[in-house]
């Protein structure tokens, strides 16, 4: 493949623009999941440019190629997302939170995150196109390496299918044979590829796009505005349906619903890499055609407008080519150009961490972690090792002092750990460090553990009958009174009370006021419980079948007094005390998400003492809750300095 340098630069240009421009055309409606009946771009479109993380993002991108070049690791992403954009919410604070606590990709974008399967970092595959001009191995492999820092395995494929379909688009291929063709390279039997080939299917039949949209809601719809499948089919149908003209793709994108600055913002980048910038008209392009407006921050680079951001694209492009890394491409007319000095220094050791037997510490388990470690470019050899272990934690088989590299410079640092006997506090990040030192070269690597949150729990308690306003027996009609014995019973109004348990919110199984002497009787009484994750889920916990009611009691311990904003996820109703105040409550049954209250609170210095009732009114309960700092306002971390008290 061989490009002219001002062509490319100019096409390079273009995406970056298009990204800014269609993202903030569906900026306004993000989230918004209905069909909408919009005519023209005008009808929604904003009157300025906002910052935006599908761009902000991949600024913090060029800014690290830059300094390290193409062959960038999914570690040095996350680093670099830590330093550069501050924004916390969902996906983003929860691989940040996991980063923190020594989890690192790939198991930091899968491991304890509700929004693994969202659309964080399909909106980020342009960068891996462009400095791939075209070859799509490489754009899909960088995507890969993107994605999995924040993220799980479908958000990872729609990030690789859209940077394959981007690198397409470098060939001059049609709208149809780039989607179709990046499509191809996925596993086929994915809910994606499932979802985006039943509308390309249903567009060749001539169904109408308003049909094709109703089946997506239908079969790929999500309480989530973020869920990705949704999102990928509702992109595909506005691109296909609205073929050339880029008011149609825009307007049809945004009537599709869901996470709108997204799926436009790409759709945007595919129309005019297949179509040409000028089919966008002039008013939009003059709107974002200036400084760039972001939100990332601590770039080393200026990169303040599409000019700047072009030819920072360029240097990178020329270096993967000149340093053999694209050697598939040859770009001429390029000989005035100043090139990339690369001034960071590589390491040439690289991990990898896996956990066989999962990342939470619970009070007498033991967990093995395998620790690779991959050399570039070396022979057989033999690399020192020495490590430190956190004050919570003891080895009970030690990590080697020396491990040996085989011909293709891997090898494996294997150990296993449990909580120290008779602790009594356990943190929730428990994060060991090692130092290896190979060929006169010292490379640094963490490994951490979560430790299980600690909680108490009651018995179950429900009640056998429908009890809502039946307290009072006497004042019940005569049919649904029984007496034996002298004694007064109900009886089964109807047969669903033979197969049922009832449970009551506002009724007192125990008593709930939460004073510090009856918070600390009960503690030492109910049964010790560690979670997974962060869920304290009643079917996990407990054997009793059905409705019911459990009581949960933990001892956080805070460092210092603070004001935190909770985030607060259930599926089921639920109370919440804090130091003996109820804090929350929730009496409906909801589609679970982290976010589906968000309190504020003051935690005393030392011990909280929170107590959590939580009701199971189906089959299955969720229930789960995070400490973020106050305000919150999208830019919250969530706390991984918290410590639960054992006793």
């Amino acid at each position: 493949m061989v490009y002219e340098y001002q062509e490319l630069r100019q096409k390079v240009r273009d995406v970056w623009l298009a990204k800014c421009i269609s993202g903030n055309i569906g900026f306004n409606l993000e989230c918004y999941k209905e069909i909408l009946d919009f005519k023209h771009i005008e009808d929604f479109a904003p009157e300025d440019m906002k910052p935006n993380d599908d761009l902000d993002i991949q600024l913090a991108w060029v800014d690290l190629l830059l300094e390290r070049g193409p062959e960038i690791e999914a570690g040095e992403l996350l680093e670099k997302f830590i330093e550069c954009y501050e924004f916390d919410f969902s996906e983003y604070g929860y691989a940040k939170r996991n980063y923190k606590r020594g989890i690192l990709p790939p198991l930091s974008g899968r491991y304890n995150n509700y929004f693994a399967e969202c659309m964080g970092c399909p909106i980020r595959a342009e960068v891996w196109a462009l400095i791939s001009c075209g070859n799509v191995g490489r754009a899909m492999e960088l995507a890969a390496k993107d994605g999995m820092i924040d993220h799980g395995e479908v958000s990872i494929l729609a990030e690789q299918w859209i940077a394959a379909m981007e690198a397409l688009a470098f060939a001059g291929r049609g709208m149809l044979s780039v989607i179709v063709g990046g499509l191809s390279l996925l596993p086929q039997e994915t809910p994606l590829v499932k979802a985006v080939r039943g509308v390309i299917n249903a567009y060749r039949d001539g169904e109408a796009w308003r049909t094709v949209i109703e089946n997506v809601h239908r079969e790929y719809g999500s309480g989530d505005g973020t869920y990705v499948v949704v999102n990928m089919a509702i992109m595909t149908a506005g691109l296909l349906y609205g073929g050339d003209d880029f008011d149609r793709v825009m307007t049809l994108t945004l009537n599709g619903g869901y996470d709108t600055d997204c799926t436009c913002a790409t759709a945007g980048v595919l129309f005019v890499m297949v179509y040409g910038l000028e089919k966008i008209e002039k008013k939009w392009v003059a709107l974002a055609d200036g400084k760039i407006v972001t939100a990332t921050k601590n770039l080393k680079h200026s990169l303040g407008n599409f000019d700047e951001l072009a030819d920072a694209t360029m240097k990178i492009i020329l270096y993967g080519v000149e340093s053999g890394w694209n050697g598939e491409v040859r770009i001429t007319g390029a000989e005035h150009v100043e090139r990339l000095a690369i001034s960071a220094r590589r390491s040439s050791v690289a991990f990898e961490t896996q956990y066989p037997d999962g990342v939470e510490l619970k009070e007498g388990e033991i967990k093995r972690a395998v620790v690779k470690i991959f050399r570039r470019g070396s022979k057989a050899s033999e690399c020192d090792v020495r490590s430190i272990i956190p004050d919570s934690l003891q080895f009970v088989s030690f990590p080697p002092e020396r491990v040996a590299l085989n011909e293709k410079g891997c090898g494996e640092l294997c150990f296993s750990v449990r909580l120290k006997k008779n602790l009594k506090i356990v943190p929730d990040s428990n994060v060991l460090s090692f130092t290896v030192t190979v060929g006169g070269e010292t490379a640094e690597h963490k490994v951490g553990f979560v430790g299980a949150q600690i909680f108490r729990l009651s018995a179950a308690f429900a009640d056998g009958f429908d009890m809502r306003g039946k307290e009072n027996l006497d004042a019940l009609p005569q049919d649904a009174v029984r007496t034996w014995g002298g004694k007064k019973f109900l009886f089964h109004m109807d047969c669903n009370e033979y197969t049922n348990n009832w449970v009551r919110f506002d009724h007192e199984y125990l008593a709930e006021r939460w004073t510090e002497e009856y918070f600390d009787e009960s503690f030492a009484k109910f049964r010790p419980c560690a979670t997974e994750e962060d869920f304290l889920r009643i079917d996990k916990t407990c054997s009793f079948k059905g409705p019911c009611v459990v009581y949960a009691l933990q001892k956080l311990y805070r460092p210092e007094e603070e004001e935190v904003e909770l985030h607060i996820g259930s599926s089921d109703p639920y109370k919440l005390w804090i130091n003996g105040e109820l804090i929350a409550f929730q009496k409906e049954n909801w589609y679970f998400s982290p976010y589906n209250q968000r309190p504020r609170v003051k935690l005393k210095k030392g011990v909280n003492r929170i107590a959590v009732k939580l009701l199971r009114t189906g089959k299955t309960q969720e229930w789960a809750y995070v400490l973020r700092k106050y305000p919150f306002n999208h830019v919250g971390c969530i706390a991984t300095d918290g410590k639960y008290l054992v006793e």
